[in-house]
């Protein structure tokens, strides 16, 4: 088994197969070195069974197996088309065997019989590999402000991009990161000597130059998204807006005044692409934070055109098109700051910083299993962007950038790190500074009602009441905000009394202060209407179930999620007060949004066709078989 700390470190790992392994053996020991400088992640074996055992077990991770010659032939058939074994090498010293039968198995990058030549090769091959893992995101031109399942991930990683340059860092932040790479490379020598030296000079370079530098860098931050590791996101922030303040600082005193055309090329699946062609004219991204191209368009063919040569997977050339007259993403040529600025030759890299989001323009087949795409980089001012980014922050309860972080994670599902972010930043802050305090206890208790501990969540609930109750005046927004979390609070612990009195407070600031249609109204119309479903009074929960829909219905796209709950949670009312017909017709609602929104096989359609069905049985009827997943 791995390791937890190689586990999350890294993208890859090397398993080496040889009967004859022995890691006390010098040859052996000194290859091991030498190949670690390539991944962190290294398994040896000298048992065949042991060896697929392992390899077949291995998640989330890519795999780069070296296997002896004499184990070449009886092996290979029985490993391959496992998904994540990327390449095979064959390394002996001895003269090899049955060469004609190693060029037809699937994944065979080469036979060697020196280290050295092995170690150039899996260098190139684990380059190319990063290059084609990086994940894309996109947007079809139709999706605007309802945000579905692909956009809430499309835009949530967006969000979190800007959110982390947004906050202020200060020595510790790098200390933290520093021991979580002490830890993670633990018993890899030459990776702890790189990382002294990252903790001992950071001042004394730039952060491009130790982005280009050191390996670990480049694959753990780009490993931490792909997996996706938010643990890892959040430790290297520091790093992230610092590269982020260097690219945007080269940007503005270089800024280019004619079009610029770029390139990138890598390997893509078959699923992405056909994605791919039905989202022609949408949003585009690479989920990574910072994005390579090269002006070189030969280099980056080369890269697509290697790509296509792996099973299930296409080549693909993207073409990105720069107006910088309307692009204000920040972007940089590495030629001058980067480690290798001053040899000979250097690529001339163009990285781009963060949240960078373009058009999908013409796509083509150029050769088979290879295409070229053109990308159209976007500006602030794109309607459909700014529709979805102003939606997406709603989603967080339109907090300000300085205590986003936290409410953004609990969206993701990043529970526990939100709870340490939180944790870290009231710890951080001065008994002074009551509004952050206020802000972070409230997460706090956020946190704490998600996972279920209610006891403590009403402390920190509490705690955030009590400081706004002294701080502002008895209408304060933010009150609103709080009565309506601790209602809920009361609400799972089965005191509906006492949520309704929390959320008659809510609407008493809400209805004095807010328009008649904004959403938090609606929110807590629905959250009283819970509380009267659950102590058995549907005509009151029925009309504040009314109140939010007729908000819901003027404000929101007629396909949108919060539309559906609410028509399924009056759906079930009208069932409960033998209304079936009534409750047929807001179930069908919930079903045409959902087969509209939502993958075929999502379980909130399952869950939606068992109502229907429940209403058919409780109204004596047969269910429409059609209905059934």
């Amino acid at each position: 088994m791995l390791s937890s700390n190689e586990m999350k470190i890294e993208d890859f790992i090397i398993i080496w197969l040889d009967e004859n392994m022995n890691e006390h053996n010098e040859y052996y020991r000194d290859s091991i070195i030498q190949l670690r400088t390539i991944v962190n992640s290294l398994k040896t074996f000298n048992d065949n069974n042991q060896c697929i055992d392992f390899l077949t077990g291995v998640i989330n991770k890519n795999v780069f197996l070296i296997l002896s010659n004499t184990l070449t032939k009886m092996l290979v058939p029985l490993i391959n088309g496992i998904s994540h074994l990327d390449s095979i090498y064959i390394f002996s010293n001895a003269v090899l065997e049955h060469q004609q039968s190693i060029k037809s198995w699937e994944n065979i990058q080469g036979t060697y019989n020196n280290i050295s030549n092995l170690v150039k090769k899996l260098s190139i091959d684990v380059k190319q590999s990063e290059n084609d893992l990086t994940p894309i995101n996109m947007i079809s031109a139709s999706s605007n402000e309802s945000l579905d399942e692909i956009s809430c991930s499309f835009m949530y990683s967006q969000l979190l991009n800007k959110i982390l340059i947004s906050i202020e860092y200060d020595e510790k932040a790098k200390t933290k990161f520093i021991n979580y790479l002490h830890n993670s490379y633990a018993d890899n020598e030459q990776e702890l000597v790189a990382t002294k030296q990252f903790e001992k000079g950071y001042k004394n370079y730039s952060a491009a130059w130790w982005y280009t530098k050191e390996s670990f860098i480049y694959a753990v931050l780009n490993a931490a998204l792909r997996i996706p590791n938010v643990d890892i996101i959040v430790n290297m922030s520091f790093f992230i807006k610092d590269l982020h303040e260097q690219i945007k600082e080269v940007y503005m005193q270089k800024k280019e005044t004619e079009n610029l055309t770029l390139y990138r090329g890598q390997g893509m699946s078959i699923i992405d692409l056909e994605n791919l062609k039905n989202c022609q004219d949408g949003l585009f991204s690479f989920n990574c934070f910072f994005l390579s191209t090269s002006r070189d368009r030969d280099i980056s063919f080369l890269f697509a055109d290697s790509a296509r040569q792996k099973s299930n997977t296409v080549g693909i050339l993207f073409t990105i098109e720069i107006d910088p007259s309307i692009s204000t993403v920040p972007y940089a040529s590495l030629k001058d700051i980067s480690y290798y600025s001053k040899k000979q030759n250097a690529e001339e890299e163009i990285l781009f910083s963060m949240h960078t989001v373009y058009r999908i323009g013409h796509i083509k087949q150029i050769d088979n299993n290879f295409w070229a795409v053109n990308l159209i980089l976007t500006n602030d001012n794109d309607v459909q962007l700014k529709l979805l980014t102003a939606r997406a922050r709603e989603e967080l309860g339109g907090v300000d950038k300085n205590h986003a972080l936290v409410p953004l994670l609990l969206k993701m599902g990043e529970f526990k790190k939100a709870e340490e972010v939180a944790f870290t930043l009231i710890q951080s802050t001065s008994e002074l500074n009551l509004n952050d305090t206020m802000h972070y206890s409230f997460y706090l208790g956020q946190v704490k009602y998600v996972v279920g501990d209610y006891s403590t969540a009403f402390s920190y609930f509490e705690k955030a009441i009590s400081i706004a109750e002294n701080c502002f005046s008895s209408n304060h927004s933010a009150l609103a905000l709080f009565y309506n979390r601790i209602g809920l609070c009361y609400d799972s612990t089965d005191n509906h009394s006492a949520a309704l009195l929390y959320y008659e407070k809510a609407l008493n600031i809400q209805e004095n202060n807010l328009i008649s249609n904004h959403p938090h109204l609606a929110a807590t119309y629905m959250n009283t209407a819970l509380a009267y479903v659950s102590m058995g009074n549907y005509t009151k929960a029925l009309s504040f179930y009314e109140k939010a829909k007729s908000i819901q219905e003027e404000i929101l796209p007629p396909i949108h999620p919060d539309l559906a709950t609410c028509y399924n949670n009056i759906s079930k009312i009208y069932c409960s007060m033998g209304q079936y017909k009534a409750a047929l017709s807001f179930s069908e609602k919930v079903r045409h949004i959902r087969e509209k929104s939502l993958p075929s096989n999502h379980y909130s359609l399952s869950t939606c066709y068992d109502q229907i069905a429940l209403i058919y049985e409780k109204n004596g009827r047969i269910f429409n078989s059609t209905f059934v997943l």
